[in-house]
């Protein structure tokens, strides 16, 4: 969530960025903001495996241990990821 509030927070203001966290929030989508041992991790192997920022490797993280979909526009970073077959993504774009 800090990406996409940033990113929007950047590109649109504050009071845009606000509404699109209230979108999510509302939608159903769990966010998860506790860093375990089991997470952290895990996103250090996501980020030495595929150099990615530390954002995209936590978020690989959470999915993995979630067994969930990451929802992503990232195709750039996560491409790679996909090809390996060992997550599920959602492209939003």
């Amino acid at each position: 969530m800090l990406e996409v509030y940033y990113g929007y927070l950047k590109v649109n203001g504050e009071d845009f960025a606000e509404n699109i966290l209230s979108i999510v929030e509302s939608s159903g989508i769990r966010i998860c903001d506790v860093l375990t041992d089991v997470l952290f991790r895990q996103a250090g192997k996501f980020k030495t495996s595929y150099k990615l920022s530390l954002a995209d490797s936590m978020a690989l993280a959470q999915a993995t241990v979630e067994q969930a979909t990451l929802v992503t526009s990232d195709h750039h970073e996560m491409d790679a990821i996909e090809k390996d077959g060992k997550l599920a993504f959602h492209w939003v774009r």
